[in-house]
């Protein structure tokens, strides 16, 4: 089981649905550039190339901003104007949330005997 889950991503008057990987080891969250580029993400007028370095290496990615919500449930948590990493290689197609500010804002529990995660907001 991967700790996956269904978020819908807005931004510049879009939406989109996508799968993403809770990463409490990611201290970011980071999207794909096709996704990105949905949500009003312009590589063209991106700001400050930075280096992405994890697991898998490291790539080219710029910061961007998003809203975010989980609905699921008994569970509905938002988080407005989160900073992401988009990765400027089309290629690379990981959706990851990591710690700043995700896990900082709620609590994720992995319920791996019930296959299930639960998200908490902090208040």
């Amino acid at each position: 089981m991967e700790p996956k889950i269904p978020i819908v991503f807005t931004g510049s008057g879009a939406a989109i649905e996508a799968m993403a990987t809770l990463d409490s080891g990611s201290t970011i969250s980071y999207l794909p550039l096709d996704l990105a580029e949905i949500l009003g993400f312009d590589k063209n007028r991106a700001d400050g190339i930075t280096i992405a370095k994890g697991i898998g290496g490291e790539e080219k990615a710029s910061q961007f901003f998003v809203n975010l919500k989980i609905a699921r449930k008994n569970q509905s948590v938002r988080l407005n104007n989160m900073p992401v990493l988009v990765f400027m290689d089309p290629g690379v197609k990981y959706c990851i949330i990591g710690l700043e500010p995700f896990f900082k804002k709620f609590d994720v529990y992995f319920k791996m005997s019930d296959d299930r995660i639960e998200i908490r907001d902090r208040q």
